[in-house]
């Protein structure tokens, strides 16, 4: 193996090594992304619109399991309309409301669907999705 050779092996191993760790804004028609490894080590990101500046977090006690990334663009809307988890009911079901004070989940058992009908409840408010004119009945 040639010294050319080696030192280009040395390269790609370094670049994967660092490769970059994307997070993405949970809204789901947004594309922002940062990069959490360059945040997390204090390094400057690939990209310029990789950077963390002004992202936010959603807290795993939410509809959102895994916690939510909030792009500085959709912060203020997920302030108005964060969602808060409700239950368990007896039967072991859970619902979600919504921040805004005008919609609730109907109960589920599994925690993406409340996600996903909050997500919906999201679009249509932010006019990305067209309203059928159903709200998602409140628990009872």
């Amino acid at each position: 193996m040639t010294d050319e050779l080696l030192q280009q092996l040395y390269a790609q191993l370094e670049g994967l090594r660092n490769a970059p760790v994307l997070r993405f804004c949970l809204i789901p028609t947004c594309r922002a992304e940062y990069d959490a490894r360059a945040a997390a080590t204090g390094q400057e990101p690939a990209r310029p619109s990789w950077s963390a500046d002004g992202w936010l977090q959603l807290g795993s006690g939410t509809v959102i399991a895994e916690g939510g990334k909030i792009c500085p663009q959709h912060s203020e809307l997920i302030r108005q309309h964060r969602p808060h988890r409700d239950g368990p009911a007896p039967d072991g079901q859970f619902s979600v409301r919504c921040g805004c004070g005008q919609w609730t989940s109907s109960p589920h058992g599994w925690h993406q669907v409340l996600r996903a009908l909050w997500e919906e409840h999201l679009l249509v408010t932010t006019g990305q999705l067209p309203s059928l004119g159903l709200q998602a009945p409140g628990p009872g």
